[in-house]
């Protein structure tokens, strides 16, 4: 299995609009209420065909996909 550190930044192939690069879980330090804490962290990468789409929607699905991933109760409110 490849290991990749952080994230990575998908390539578009036509006829793709956009495309989400999943990177994996890892624990990495964050402060937390004033103290240095493990905190599992993952990354996201969104590429967009600015072409067809302007990046102010791009930047909105991953603001929602972040709230959602905080707070996954969300998702049964949605429906």
């Amino acid at each position: 299995m490849l290991i990749i550190p952080f994230g990575f930044t998908p390539i578009l192939n036509q006829p793709q609009v956009a495309l989400l690069g999943i990177g994996r879980i890892q624990s990495l330090p964050r402060v937390v209420e004033e103290r240095i804490e493990a905190v599992p962290v993952i990354h996201f990468s969104l590429t967009i065909d600015h072409r067809a789409v302007d990046g102010a929607p791009g930047a909105a699905f991953l603001q929602e996909l972040e709230q959602i991933l905080k707070q996954p109760s969300m998702l049964v409110e949605m429906v």
